[in-house]
């Protein structure tokens, strides 16, 4: 046979082939991120599924805000982005557009308006061939692994989890389109693994011996593992998603005896998309291991995040 022949061939086997694994690829998607969900990454926001004025998730709860048009999955703090986690292919296909080159940077330093261009950051949009576009936005600088026109597996990892664009915490926003329409995975069961549902997340809580930086705090950060022993009050911190009206938010200083010095409470007065709280307690400490406990309460269901820290 002519070898041009034979070429010709080899070409038309290897675009069928590639064509029949987009078209006939489940529509099931993998999750993102290398992490464990409820460990290390939580989903922080689902898409908002109210069309008018109001906002409310796809169980009619708050965790996302108005007008939201994807699945945010935050990781645990910007020390733990700068370390490195991936991002992987949900699905297979091709790479219709990348951008990278924007800051990993909370968008209040700089404010809001300066990115409103580049809202999604650095990230990439592909195209499975069977009407599945998936865009995966906020991406770390530097770190997208693939360019236009390129092929991606689903789980390939095509770059890592950053804070560019318009966003306050690391994390990625993930959106998807089916037949051009956009849909909420979540609601339409489009997850291969079940992602569980949370009402609310209390992403992260810190004690200190001075004033909480609000921004620090949302980004990770302001959380002193050793206390002096000579300081005259402590701030217990929260940093929470989807507190509703009538929530509970009870705040616990545990000592090293195991007598509790500290027991304040707030009922939430309005439902919000996010909420920073803090206590104040004054009190001189005595040395050694402390827990502090942050709880909220709704509908006799309970919540707690806990850490430790050192008086010295």
């Amino acid at each position: 046979m002519n070898k041009h022949i034979i070429s010709i061939i080899a070409l038309l086997m290897l675009f069928f082939s590639l064509s029949f694994e987009m078209s006939s690829e489940n529509y099931k998607l993998s999750f993102p991120l290398a992490c464990t969900i409820n460990k290390d990454c939580w989903i922080s926001a689902y898409p908002d599924d109210d069309k008018s004025d109001g906002w409310h998730d796809y169980k009619g709860g708050t965790r996302t805000y108005n007008g939201h048009t994807g699945t945010d999955i935050a990781i645990t703090d910007i020390k733990t982005m700068n370390k490195g986690v991936s991002v992987k292919a949900a699905n297979s296909g091709v790479v219709l557009r990348t951008r990278d080159g924007v800051n990993d940077i909370n968008d209040k330093r700089i404010g809001v308006e300066t990115v409103n261009n580049f809202a999604c950051g650095n990230g990439i949009v592909t195209d499975n061939g069977s009407g599945i576009k998936i865009a995966y936005c906020h991406m770390k600088k530097g770190s997208i692994k693939y360019k236009k026109g390129d092929f991606v597996k689903k789980g390939d990892v095509i770059g890592l989890v950053g804070m560019s664009g318009k966003t306050e915490y690391p994390h990625l926003h993930i959106q998807v389109f089916e037949n051009s329409k956009l849909v909420d995975p979540n609601a339409e069961n489009l997850w291969e693994t079940k992602i569980p549902y949370n009402e609310l997340f209390i992403y992260h809580i810190g004690v200190t011996d001075t004033m909480p930086d609000q921004l620090q705090c949302k980004e990770g950060g302001f959380n002193q593992q050793i206390i002096s022993k000579n300081s005259n009050k402590i701030y217990l911190w929260a940093d929470i998603f989807a507190p509703m009206i009538n929530d509970k938010i009870t705040y616990k200083i545990i000592s090293p005896d195991k007598n509790m010095i500290a027991n304040n409470s707030k009922i939430i007065e309005k439902n919000n998309v996010r909420r920073f709280l803090y206590m104040i307690h004054k009190s001189n400490l005595k040395q050694g291991l402390y827990t502090a406990i942050v709880t909220i309460n709704r509908n006799k269901k309970s919540y707690s995040k806990l850490i430790e820290f050192n008086v010295k």
